[in-house]
């Protein structure tokens, strides 16, 4: 979505992004792909809903 702009949020420099509409740009910021058991762990203990893990192997 080349017309998504994200100039009031803390994270919306494109700067280093090159082309990539802001959209691209949000999601990708916004996303930590570093999860760890641990933080699954934790999810688990904060909520009394079912936590499903999906994963991608690349």
């Amino acid at each position: 979505m080349a017309n998504f702009e994200t100039p009031d949020l803390a994270f919306s420099s494109k700067e280093g992004y090159g082309e990539d509409s802001g959209l691209a740009v949000y999601v990708t910021q916004a996303i930590d792909a570093t999860v760890k058991w641990d933080d699954i762990a934790w999810l688990k203990k904060i909520t009394s809903l079912p936590v499903v893990v999906k994963g991608v192997l690349t």
